[in-house]
Order: structure tokens, then sequence, then C-alpha cells
């Protein structure tokens, strides 16, 4: 009988496969085959008659589906035709590019100004293991037509263009060739190659020779090749990079939320068959691989037999790989939305070139992840399939002082700048000049940023060196701006809130690593931050228990574990800079300093610098803070009032760096000093005459006073710790109490 649903209507086509059995009806609608006219099941899959099939060609022509599908399809065909074409001439292009390609900066012995065949040198001379390619000298040299596009929208064939040509040219060793002892493994494959080529000629001569089983090209590379975007290329935000771009060459920027441990990866794995004696070589492209289980010569093939095969890790190639995940920097997230993640694959040197926390820009090319054929049984049925970014270029926005490389035009600046006898006051007002006064809280800060000299004794002892400040005040200070405003200035800081931050979250979690489900240890933000700056903002607003875990951070700079069966030791040499609210949510002028702080001995003594901002009532100051709030929201910059521009975050960034090199030490004089005046803290703390200001004077304000000291001749590029020096960290460390004004 026929379907009644299977009318169709006015407003779209209808399918032409139906249910019915006639198909010998000359129904011409024009709404396409329907009711009688439609095929069986048992046609569907046995074909139609050619008149059926005229017929569907007729409505899909008609409703324009077959002319739109066929022009596409030879459109796309068209375009991998002529894309395949170029083939040739691209890789000569790409030949007389690292061939003749000359940068008129570089005069090298040898090549004199041919850049890439001076890199190509040092490859084979044993001085480097890497060759970078940028595109733009590509762009600028190479007369090709769509090779620049061609590398951009399909780089992994391209990428294997550029090693195969760097081989092909590459030169001979010369008298700077200098042996390298990693480089073993080279002869090794050199000297394998050979005896199967001997072994391969005598069997051709039998007749039993396998042309196809020679070592792979990929394992004789000694070197890796790393192509760079051009500088005009700008990054993809995360939420653009889709379907388009699989297998393109792809640039995004994000911050760093996971890095894994770096690891062993398979690269080519090779076999021994111990029935014919063959070696087979298996190329690894995946994250995982099956092994080969029987022999796949044509020995073994002739005599029926599977053959016993080993793997041999030993003649193996493996490359280093760790996999880092990151997350849409927070000004691209759309309003109401999460950031979303990438995951990165990182290989031989960009491994450990990042750690959580890092804001990069990433290159690389978007890639599907392959797996092997059990993991596709278990996902059978998904379409889903993540996708990865394998990483050719990685670069920090903010770098450490160790990676920074000073440039020449940076360093003539700051020669300028130490000359200025005031250059350690203008430093400091340049940090968050926006915000009003506070001269001796920045100069703290700007201490901090620089730090003391950290000792490590002969019997193991370590000292300090890195300093901590709180920042204790009423609401409406700048507290949380100073904080975030340090937190771009220093090329390695955390900022976190303690409402937000639990004891676990601030030093380290045990997680199960889902790959090979072991039970790692993820740091928290006080482990990101090493050997840089931690920002707590409402640290009052804390949990004690959370609290107290930073207690062995701020004074022995490690964090222990003992969870899971993990015990270890992480280090975390950082600099802890915490804001927080007394306890009654302003400051209590009936209760003592103590109390209205709120914050265990234990704690508050580990801080070098303690500051009390008060916003008390006064009526010029008033109006100079207000003019001077009120200047800035409407010029929306940095206001006029300083007498000097002040310094932008890339300078300061470099002056500390420089800063940090030196590391002076006490004069001898001063040593009585220190000891006077500590003896009289402790005799008036003793007294009964300051109670209601009493502090707790511990003999870590001892060590706070030399970090201190130290910071101060740091920024001077001095070597030793000046009267001056001492005199002015005696002035900080004793401004425990200090009202908003401008100084």
């Amino acid at each position: 009988s026929n379907n009644p649903s299977s009318s169709t209507s006015n407003d779209s086509p209808s399918s032409p496969i139906g249910e019915e059995d006639d198909v010998e009806s000359d129904d011409d609608g024009d709404d396409g085959p329907s009711g009688d006219d439609r095929p069986t099941t048992k046609m569907v899959v046995y074909g139609y008659t050619a008149r059926r099939r005229a017929k569907m060609y007729e409505w899909g022509k008609k409703n324009g589906m077959a002319r739109r599908s066929t022009r596409e399809y030879t459109q796309v065909f068209t375009d991998s035709k002529h894309l395949i074409s170029k083939y040739g001439l691209h890789r000569q292009a790409i030949r007389d590019f690292l061939e003749q390609y000359q940068d008129k900066s570089l005069n090298d012995d040898i090549w004199g100004t041919k850049k890439y065949m001076a890199q190509l040198q040092r490859v084979v001379d044993g001085l480097s293991d890497r060759v970078d390619i940028s595109l733009d000298d590509l762009q600028q040299s190479t007369m090709e037509e769509g090779l620049l596009e061609s590398i951009i929208r399909n780089t992994q064939r391209y990428h294997l263009f550029f090693v195969e040509e760097c081989h092909a040219v590459m030169p001979q060793p010369s008298d700077h060739f200098r042996p390298d002892p990693n480089r073993a493994v080279r002869g090794q494959n050199e000297w394998r190659e050979a005896v199967d080529e001997h072994i391969n000629s005598q069997r051709a001569l039998a007749g039993t020779a396998d042309p196809q089983n020679k070592m792979p090209e990929r394992m004789k590379w000694d070197f890796v090749v790393y192509i760079h975007l051009p500088k005009e290329v700008e990054a993809t935000p995360l939420r653009e990079v889709k379907s388009g771009s699989v297998g393109k060459f792809i640039k995004m920027d994000g911050v760093v939320t996971k890095a894994a441990g770096v690891k062993a990866k398979v690269e080519v794995a090779t076999y021994h068959c111990e029935t014919c004696g063959e070696t087979i070589w298996q190329v690894v492209d995946s994250d995982a691989f099956m092994p080969i289980g029987q022999c796949p010569t044509p020995r073994c093939k002739t005599n029926k037999t599977l053959g016993t095969v080993n793997l041999l890790w030993k003649s193996s190639k493996f490359v280093k790989y760790q996999e880092v995940r990151v997350q849409e920097p927070s000004h691209a997230v759309p309003v109401g939305s999460v950031p979303r993640t990438m995951l990165l694959a990182l290989t031989h040197h960009l491994t450990r070139s990042v750690l959580p926390g890092d804001a990069v820009t990433v290159s690389g090319i978007y890639l599907p992840i392959q797996r092997h054929a059990a993991s596709r049984m278990r996902q059978r049925g998904r379409a889903k399939n993540e996708m990865y970014i394998h990483v050719f270029d990685i670069e920090k926005h903010k770098k450490g002082y160790a990676e920074q490389t000073e440039e020449a035009e940076m360093a003539l600046q700051i020669d300028e700048a130490r000359e200025d006898p005031e250059i350690v006051d203008k430093l400091a007002r340049s940090i968050a000049p926006e915000i009003y006064g506070l001269s001796d809280v920045k100069k703290a800060l700007l201490c901090l940023l620089v730090g003391g000299c950290t000792r490590q004794m002969g019997d193991g002892m370590r000292i300090r060196g890195d300093m901590h400040v709180l920042l204790m005040g009423d609401p409406g200070v700048a507290k949380s701006q100073l904080l975030k405003h340090l937190s771009l200035i220093a090329p390695r800081a955390v900022y976190t809130t303690g409402k937000g931050s639990s004891g676990v979250g601030l030093t380290a979690s045990v997680q199960r690593d889902p790959q090979t489900n072991e039970m790692t240890l993820d740091g928290g933000a006080l482990v990101m931050a090493d050997n840089g700056i931690c920002c707590i903002d409402e640290f009052d607003k804390m949990e004690e228990s959370d609290r107290t875990a930073i207690h062995e951070v701020m004074e022995q700079q490690t964090v222990s574990i003992a969870k899971a069966g993990i015990t270890t030791t992480l280090n975390a040499r950082t600099s802890v800079v915490a804001a927080a609210n007394p306890a009654y949510g302003r400051y209590n002028p009936k209760k003592s300093v103590l109390e209205n702080l709120n914050l265990p001995a234990a704690l508050l003594s580990r801080f070098d610098i303690q500051f009390l901002l008060l916003d008390t009532v006064n009526e010029d100051k008033d109006i100079a803070l207000a003019r001077h709030v009120g200047n800035v929201h409407r010029l929306g910059e940095v206001p006029q009032d300083l007498d000097f521009e002040p310094f932008g975050a890339e300078f300061m960034r470099a002056y500390v760096r420089r800063a940090r090199e030196f590391t002076p030490t006490l004069e001898p004089s001063l040593e009585a000093e220190i000891v006077n005046h500590y003896t009289n803290i402790r005799a008036q703390e003793r007294s009964g005459t300051h109670d209601k200001l009493k502090t707790y004077t511990t003999p870590r304000t001892l060590l706070a006073i030399l970090r201190l000291a130290q910071a101060l001749a740091r920024l001077r590029f001095s070597e030793a710790v000046e009267r001056s020096d001492f005199d002015e960290a005696l002035r900080i460390i004793q401004a425990r109490k200090f009202n908003v004004d401008a100084k």
C-alpha cells in the first residue's frame, strides 16, 4: 500500500529514495519521484535501471544538487591536481632558496652572507643541530608563484621538502668540525645501512632481495628544521580555529595552564627477525603504534613462516616529546563564555621551554590526533576527533631574567639612566604612576623585584634572598591595583585571591594522568611562580588551614608533598606580595597594630616589610587626590604632575635584570650599626611604654634589613652596601604605619 507520508510539499524537494516497488511509472511530477515511483529497499541495494537513474539525475539537476556537487568536486579536484603538479617546481625553488639566499648582516668565514648554507655548515660540523627557516626570507627572495601560500596550506608535506632539500645541499665538513659523542647513533646508522646494502646486493644475485626494506630517511636525520611564519601574519583567535584550518600553518595566543613531563617518543622502531636475519624499520607518526607481529620480508613469506620478530629499543630512534595545554587569553573570552583550551605537542628543542602561567604565541600545524587500531575500535561511531597543534615556534610574551638578552639600544638607555642620581626614586614612581602617592610602598615593591642575594652555605644551608611584602590597609587605597601592576612588570608572576585559593591550589595537588593512569603532581600558584612573584589579594579572607600552607614556602622556599605514595619536594623560590584588610574592615585606632592585623605571629614574622595604609581625612590631600584621579580619567594617560617620563615595563624588566647581576656585600663598618639597631628595637618592645604599637621583631628582621640594603645597592649597580643603603633600608623597615599621601 502507498505511504501517505511520502507525498512531497512545494516547500522542499523530496528524497528520490522511496519504499514502493513500481519503478516503471511515468510520473513526471516536479517534486521528484514519489509514491508508486519510488524503488524498494532491495532495488536501492542492488541498483536501479537506466531509466530510473536518468530520472533521479534529472530530479537532482532540477533542484541544483547535481550541478552544485559536481562543480564543487571538480573545483577541489582541479585545485589538488594543480597543487601536486607544482611540487617539482616548488622543491627546486626551495633548493635554490637554501643555496642562494643572502643576509647582508651576516659574515660567515666560509659562506659569507649565505645564511642557510652557513647554518647547514654548522650542522655538518657538529656545532648545531637545528635549522631555522624564516618565511619572511623566502617571501623576499623567491619569485615562484604560490610557494608561500602552498607552504602555509600544506605545511606538513612542505616541511618534509625542506628537510630533504637540506640533506641534498648539505656541505662537506670544514676545518671547524667537532666530533660529537652524541652522534654515535649517526655512525651506527651509516654502518648498518652499508651492511644492509651489501647484504641486499648479495641477495639480489640470488633473487631474494627486498628493495623496499631500506632504512627510512628519517632514521638518518640528525638535525631539526623549524619553519617560522612571516611577521605580518596575525594570530588567529582560538575560537576561530575551525575545520578549515586542519593541516594549515596557524598562529595563536594563549596562556599555558598545564605542562606535562618530557618523555621519549619513538619515531622509528627497529626490529630484527631471528628467522631470516633481516632488519625491519617502522616509521611511527602517531602517539601510539601497533608493533610488527610477523616478518614482512620475502624470505619469510616464501618459506611461509611468520618469523620471530624482536623489537630493538637500543637501535630505534627516539625524540623528546612534551604535551602542553594552553588556554585562550582572558581578554579574548566573550562575555558569559568559558575559556577554551588547545593541546600543543612540543618536540626536540622546544620541550621545557614554557611553564604553567606563561603567556605565549605559538605557531604550528593544526592536526587531528591519530589513534591506534585498538583506540579506534573503542571510539567506533564517534565523528568527533580531538585536535592539537604540532608546534614549530613558540614565543614568550615575558621572558625570565635568565632568558632575556640585552639589546644594544636598551643597554645604551640603561647606561644613560644609571648616571641619574635619582634613578631609584624614578623607577619606584614608575610603578603604577596612575596611583597617587605611596612612594615608600612603591620603592619597597621595586626592591622586591630586585631582591637580595641568596646565600648557599657550605653545609647545604640556604639563606633566601627573595623578599616578602604585606600591604594591610583600609579599603580603597589601591592595594589590589598595585598587585596587578606589579604582576605585569615582573617577567614571571601569578595573581590569585585568598578566597578563591585553597591550600592545595597554592602548593600542589595530586592528579591521575589520563594517559599513563599514574598519580602525578600538579603545581599550584606558588610552584608556578618559581623564580618569580606570587601576588595574593584578599589575604585576610583565606581560611586559616589554607594560609598555613605557605609557611614553608615563605622561608624554606620549598613545597613538601607526601600524598598518594608520592613523597617529594618542589621548588617554590618566589616572592610573596599579599594585600589584606584589617580585622574590623577598617583600621581601629583603639586597637593595637597586631590586633588590627589579626595574623599569626609565625606568618607575620615571615614578611620582610609590613605596610599599614590608612585612609585618613585631610582636606588638602583629599583635594590633591581628587584632582589627580580626575585628570587620569579625563586624559586617559599618565598624570602630568610627574617631572619625568615614567619608564615602561620593558625598560624596568631590563634594568632589574642588569641589577640582579650584582652581588653586593656588607661593609664591616656597618655590622656594628645593624647590631645596635636590632638590640634597640628589641629593648623597646620589652618595655611597657609602647604596648599599643607593639610589633613582633625576630631575628628574621635582621635578614630583612640586609636583603633590603642589598636590593638598594643592586639598584645602584654596586658591589658594596654603603651607609646610604643601610639608612634607607632602616627608614623603610620602620614605616610600620603609613598614611596615604603624596611624597
